[in-house]
């Protein structure tokens, strides 16, 4: 069978993707990605085919600076459904539709594997007759952003030659959910069948450092301001904890000069390479980070700034797993007051733990990739 894969430009959208991806290719299956450049070389490691379709986030830079001010000035309950329609819907859909119809037409897949926010998908999808499935990268998408990212992509339906989908063809196939079930939300229109798969695979790891606990922080990739960062260096320095900070590709160690001795900068670590030694994580509240820490069983600080992270850092501080600091509260005493807490209150780790153990329960990709293959 020959299968898309299809993401936009972030990480935390692209990532979720390749273990199912991955799983398909292993079973003799035809696989290509279809993604921004930037991702060319992930893809080719992995052995997959490479197909380059949108704009990188570099690319994107000044509509998503112009994009984030605004929505940064929206109440945080305002902020999901415009952010999406925003970024998804009216930046990167137009910007992707065209070159991804024109691969579906061209390479004529059996099934289109599509994430969440790529709003193009569902309509190349649609206008060539062929099958998708959404393969969500975190809790699900909430009902009023779809319906509002809905009405801002409708031309680009109309313009493809089929009827627009209220959802903005979310679920017009199979939903493959990434997400444990004590932090689900429902799916609005519950699509037939749902296949949940096991978000991430905890390694083993050394976790004593020294004597003392080594925490792990990341502010992905789209957040990852130095401002930030600087606040996070001065809340470590002198913590009883040494820390493993990843900053992202788009900037330079250097340029948090001078580091506390008990923090290690570095732009990019795979996560599985250092989750598994450390007992606790600081975090911007991002699916894919958060997901990752829950499957080793690791507590959290979370730091929410948009998208899905304060919906993803209020249900990990219901079901006790996180400590999280909204925007407004955001200061060095306050991330070190919470990180040390999360340290040393034993029910954080205990509830991540219980979490871990949903996770690992969940189905494999290579047992989802027989199931959806199984459909066909």
């Amino acid at each position: 069978m020959r299968l898309l894969f299809t993401s936009t430009a972030g990480d935390g959208h692209l990532l979720p993707l390749l273990p199912l991806a991955e799983a398909f290719a292993a079973r003799g299956h035809d696989v290509a990605v279809a993604a921004p450049e930037n991702h060319r070389e992930r893809i080719g490691r992995l052995g997959l085919r490479f197909e380059r379709v949108g704009p990188t986030l570099d690319e994107l830079k000044p509509l998503l600076d112009v994009h984030r001010a605004t929505m940064e000035r929206l109440p945080v309950g305002e902020r999901r459904p415009a952010g999406f329609t925003g970024r998804f819907a009216e930046i990167e859909g137009p910007r992707r539709v065209e070159s991804l119809m024109a691969l579906v037409e061209a390479w004529q897949p059996a099934l289109v594997v599509h994430e969440p926010a790529d709003l193009a998908a569902p309509i190349a999808a649609a206008a060539a007759g062929v099958a998708t499935v959404n393969h969500s990268f975190g809790r699900p998408i909430p009902d009023d952003a779809l319906r509002q990212a809905a009405a801002a992509i409708a031309p680009l339906w109309h313009a493809a030659g089929v009827e627009p989908d209220p959802f903005a063809g979310a679920y017009r196939g199979s939903y493959v959910d990434i997400c444990p079930s004590s932090l689900r939300a429902d799916v609005p229109p519950a699509p037939a069948p749902t296949f949940p798969i096991r978000p991430a695979e905890a390694a083993n790891g050394e976790r004593a450092h020294g004597g003392r606990p080594r925490v792990y922080s990341t502010l992905g990739t789209i957040f990852n301001d130095l401002a930030t960062f600087r606040l996070l260096l001065e809340a470590f320095d002198g913590a009883a904890c040494d820390v493993v900070m990843t900053i992202g590709r788009n900037l330079w160690p250097h340029e948090l000069d001078p580091v506390p001795s008990n923090v290690t900068v570095a732009q990019y670590i795979p996560q599985a390479e250092i989750l598994g030694s450390c007992e606790a994580v600081v975090a911007h509240a991002g699916s894919g980070s958060v997901l990752a820490a829950l499957a080793h069983g690791r507590p959290l600080v979370l730091l929410p700034r948009g998208a899905d992270q304060f919906e993803n850092g209020a249900v990990c501080s219901d079901i006790g797993v996180a400590v999280t600091i909204m925007p407004a509260d955001l200061t060095a005493a306050r991330v070190r007051t919470a990180l040390e807490q999360v340290l040393a209150d034993a029910s954080y780790a205990e509830a991540a733990r219980s979490v871990a153990a949903e996770i690992a329960a969940m189905p494999t990709a290579a047992s989802v990739a027989d199931e959806l293959a199984a459909q066909r």
